[in-house]
Formats: C-alpha cells, sequence, structure tokens
C-alpha cells in the first residue's frame, strides 16, 4: 500500500528488521520511504546555518506583556511566525540567550507537530522554545527546500523515520537534517533550474499572500475598533459590580466578566449609536462525530473541526469523510468555535468562520463547533469578521 506516493507499508517484516528497529512491532516503525528521483542531497546541504532552541523554565514566564517573547509550537498555526502565540519573557533572558531569530528565519518544529514549518516574515524580539530548529537556507535554494515542508513530504518523511513509542514523536536534530531532498535532473526536466525557480516562485506567492492576510486582518481590527470608539452615545463610568449584574449573568462569579476592561469593551458595542443585535440562541446548532465514519481514499465530504479553521476566519480543509448518516453542512453556514486547548484565556474560543458551500460542497463540523445558518451572506461575512477581531476575541477571553 503505498502512502503519499513515496511512503510505502509493506505487508510481511522479516524479524532482522523487526531487530533493527529496537524489537518494535509499531506498525508505522515498518514504513519505508521510495524516492523514483535518485538525485537528492540531505537537508544539511541546503543550510548556511541551523540552531535548535532551548527550554525556558517556565517559572520564568511572564503574565504580562513584555514585547519580548519565547517562540513555541504555538507560534505555528500558520506559515507566518506569531510570537504573539508564545510566552513573554524578561529581557534580560532575551538578551544573554544564543537562540534569537532573525527576520527571515524558517522555524521546524522537531516535536508534536513534525516537520511542520513557519517563516518569520519582521523583525522581532524572539528567542526559540526547545524542541525546534531554525535556518538560515542557501539564497538559490531558500524557498524550494521550503516547499518539501509546506507539503507533506517532510512531515511524513519524518514520522516514518522517527520512533514513536512514546506518547508523542521527537524528531532528533539529525534526523531532521538527514531528510533528503530530491533536485530536479536533465532526465525529467529539459531545463531543471526553471523547475526550482518555478517552485521557489510558488512558495514566495504563497508567503507573501499570507502577509496580506495579516495586513487585512489588522485593518478590519482597526476599522471596527475606530468605528466603534467614533460612535458612542454616552462616555463610559465605571460601576462596582453590583447583585443584579451577578444575577443577570446567571450567577456566575468569574471574575473576567466583572474586570474594568471587559465592562469598557462590552460598553462599546452595547452603547453604538447605530445599535446592535443579537444571535437568538436558538439559532445556533450543535455538530457532532459520526458513530460510524471513515476518512481518507474514498470520502467525499469536508471534514471540519476547530483545528481546521485559521484565527483570522477561514476554512482550510485538510481532510474529507464519509458516513451513513446524513452531514450537517448542506447549505452556507457560520461556523463558530466553542472550545478550544490553544491560547491560555479562552482567547480563542469563539473564532468565526464562513462555511461557502458553492466552494466546499457538502460538509460535516464535529462537536467543538457550533452553526448557524438562513443568514444572507453578507451579514454572515461581516459577522466573522466582527468576531474576529480582537476586540471580541478579549470578550470571549474574559466571557471563558
Amino acid at each position: 500500500m503505498v502512502i503519499d506516493n513515496f511512503i510505502s507499508k509493506p505487508s510481511t517484516i522479516r524479524m532482522s528488521e523487526i531487530k533493527n528497529k529496537f524489537h518494535s512491532l509499531l506498525p508505522s516503525e515498518h514504513r519505508t520511504v521510495i524516492l523514483k528521483n535518485n538525485n537528492v542531497e540531505p537537508f544539511s546541504n541546503f543550510c548556511k546555518n541551523e540552531n535548535v532552541g532551548e527550554q525556558i523554565n517556565v517559572n520564568e514566564y511572564l503574565a504580562f506583556n513584555s514585547n519580548f517573547y519565547l517562540g513555541t509550537i504555538s507560534c505555528m498555526t500558520n506559515l507566518l511566525f506569531n510570537e504573539k502565540y508564545g510566552e513573554n519573557i524578561s529581557p534580560f533572558i532575551y538578551a544573554k540567550s544564543t537562540k534569537k531569530l532573525t527576520k527571515g528565519d524558517f522555524i521546524i518544529s522537531r516535536n508534536a507537530s513534525l516537520g511542520k514549518i513557519a517563516y518569520l516574515n519582521r523583525e522581532a524580539k524572539i528567542i526559540l522554545n526547545g524542541g525546534i530548529s531554525f535556518f538560515d537556507f542557501i539564497d538559490e535554494y531558500k524557498f524550494y527546500v521550503t516547499a518539501f515542508f509546506i507539503t507533506s513530504y517532510g512531515s511524513n518523511y519524518l514520522t516514518c523515520i522517527t520512533s514513536g513509542g512514546g506518547t508523542q514523536q521527537n524528531a532528533k536534530r539529525g534526523t531532521l537534517l538527514s531528510i533528503p531532498i530530491p533536485k530536479p535532473t536533465t532526465k525529467n526536466y529539459s531545463s531543471p533550474q526553471a523547475i526550482v525557480n518555478y517552485v521557489s516562485s510558488i512558495v514566495q506567492n504563497i508567503i507573501d499572500k499570507e502577509g496580506q492576510i495579516q495586513v487585512k486582518s489588522s485593518q478590519i481590527n482597526n476599522l471596527i475598533e475606530n468605528e466603534l470608539k467614533s460612535n458612542q452615545l454616552k462616555p463610559f463610568s465605571n460601576r462596582f459590580t453590583t447583585i443584579s449584574s451577578i444575577k443577570k449573568n446567571a450567577l456566575r462569579f468569574d471574575s473576567g466578566m466583572y474586570s474594568e476592561e471587559y465592562k469598557i469593551l462590552d460598553y462599546l458595542i452595547r452603547n453604538y449609536s447605530h445599535g446592535y443585535f443579537s444571535i437568538p440562541v436558538e439559532s445556533f446548532k450543535s455538530g457532532s462525530t459520526p458513530k460510524v465514519r471513515i476518512f481518507g481514499s474514498g470520502a467525499k465530504k469536508k471534514w471540519v473541526t476547530p483545528t481546521d479553521i485559521r484565527d483570522e476566519g477561514f476554512f482550510t480543509s485538510t481532510e474529507n469523510i464519509s458516513m451513513p448518516t446524513n452531514c450537517n453542512l448542506k447549505k452556507d453556514a457560520l461556523l463558530f468555535i466553542n472550545r478550544t486547548s490553544k491560547g491560555k484565556k479562552g482567547e480563542f474560543v469563539g473564532i468565526t468562520c464562513f462555511y461557502a458551500h458553492s466552494y466546499y460542497g457538502d460538509g460535516h463540523h464535529n462537536q467543538g463547533i457550533y452553526r448557524v445558518e438562513n443568514l444572507e451572506k453578507q451579514e454572515m461575512l461581516f459577522i466573522s469578521a466582527f468576531m474576529n477581531a480582537q476586540i471580541m476575541r478579549k470578550i470571549c477571553g474574559y466571557l471563558s
């Protein structure tokens, strides 16, 4: 059985092969990698500089924004590295560290999400956490070699050759550097360098589009915040928490709901001169995980989970599903993430996605997502943009 055209799962295994794998009977450890192109070089040959992160004691993390960060795997949610999802650290720790990231570095994970890659496209004060490597590639192949990690090749190759005996796989530094990277030859192409340039241009275009998404997201945040602040009926006056406000919130005693910042943000919306509206509770529908389900080859419908919805609010399809029961995405819908282990203060609960049925077709979402249907498309797009704006991320964090 061939997986992704280069990973093969053997039907029989010899005793000597089991002994060579530390007597492991784990099936995944006996997969083999098949490359038809013999013109390969180890990943290390494409690196000008290579380094690894370092572990920082959790006692060193700061609870406030210091503008100095420990970059973690959480910062690699998208192709562009976002240090804001990491940990705040002291400027003194940053100053003495030899693991500083610089603009133009590529970051690759060696544990948890094996082979996941991210790019740092701006200057920032970041040191890297353990279990992650960072690189400066040879200019000619900088974006060509990146393509093998944007696709499933790097991740699948590492998964195949890395021991899986623990709760999660951890690739060694040398294992990552040894990954073979194929290079085009005259056997298949009249101009191999043209193929390298073509692949590189596609990767550069992807990175550029990611940067544009960041810019547009920031613009939306500013527009929403400025609109609210410029159109208030009357100034905010802070009031102490009262028994009536606690009763209004169903006797919840969460301190976040009564903090000054939450009250200010909530007031900006409720005091907006052009009014506001609420989606009725009964409009929210829960998802489910089918008891009988088939993933992969032959599956027809999109499988939607919270991890498939980006922070900017769009769905990235990674897996299809088939099932004997009816699917729950048969028309345009708003999808609200209702639970996540991501983040520290609930700030990622409520991330919202517009599911365009005309583009994705039928799909099915799990119980980690609520859906709302039967709204106009423009309403759904606006609600999605508003829910993903920073003001709502803070509000959802206080409410969660």
